[in-house]
């Protein structure tokens, strides 16, 4: 007759410990992002498990002094992050075990209507760049929010943007002056001013060139 092994219901369940759990915001609305989006450590093939509240939890992993962390985020609408995250000490609270992670838009991800938006290619010497990076800054203002993006594998990028509180009479559309700046690894930053209407979706005319730029690119609102 076979035998079989009959649970004692007064056992100790196990525990998983939690070591540390990554919260992701999308970069423009500081909301966190809890679309199709999945993470593991790449030394260990450990996948995070995905808690009610969003978060991206790792549990019961082996001890060093950090974990590379590859974060797979392109069916969410977001770029791909991979970084390093030490590993918390054993009294660490919950909030020292929790790691905020900025994801950046693709070119593709829809946007609002209402949503400020500029888009373009990045170039060199007329071939397309990847990994570039975008920042954008309004002028004028003593602590202005930084606007960052990067190019996709096709050099395209799209930047959203938010306008600082204006005081302009509410039967008038606000507008801003930003800064545009590229940067790519090997070459020196290129920057390009212009001028932006709040809800207003824009393009640059033609490629941005970062190596020996003898143009510089109009901002075109969409539709021109």
């Amino acid at each position: 007759m076979a035998e079989f092994e009959i649970p004692r219901f007064d056992d100790p369940l196990p525990i998983d410990r939690v070591i540390f759990a990554i919260r992701l915001v999308d970069s423009f609305t500081g909301g966190t992002v809890r679309g199709p989006v999945e993470a593991r450590i790449k030394a260990l093939g450990v996948r995070a498990r995905r808690n009610l509240t969003g978060l991206l939890v790792f549990v019961n992993l082996d001890t060093r002094p950090t974990y590379d962390v590859q974060i797979e985020a392109r069916a969410a609408g977001f770029f791909d992050v991979d970084i390093s995250v030490p590993r918390p000490a054993d009294d660490a609270s919950d909030a020292q075990r929790l790691q905020p992670v900025q994801l950046q838009p693709l070119p593709t991800a829809p946007f609002t209507h209402e949503t400020t938006l500029v888009r373009g290619v990045v170039v060199r010497a007329g071939a397309a760049i990847a990994d570039v990076r975008i920042e954008a800054v309004e002028q004028g203002l003593v602590d202005p929010t930084v606007f960052r993006s990067r190019s996709d594998t096709r050099g395209a990028f799209v930047l959203p943007l938010r306008l600082a509180p204006s005081n302009a009479s509410p039967d008038s559309q606000p507008s801003a002056a930003f800064v545009f700046t590229f940067k790519a690894d090997g070459l020196p930053d290129r920057q390009l001013p212009a001028t932006v209407a709040d809800g207003t979706a824009y393009r640059f005319g033609v490629p941005v060139e970062l190596r020996d730029p003898v143009v510089s690119p109009l901002l075109l609102p969409v539709g021109l």
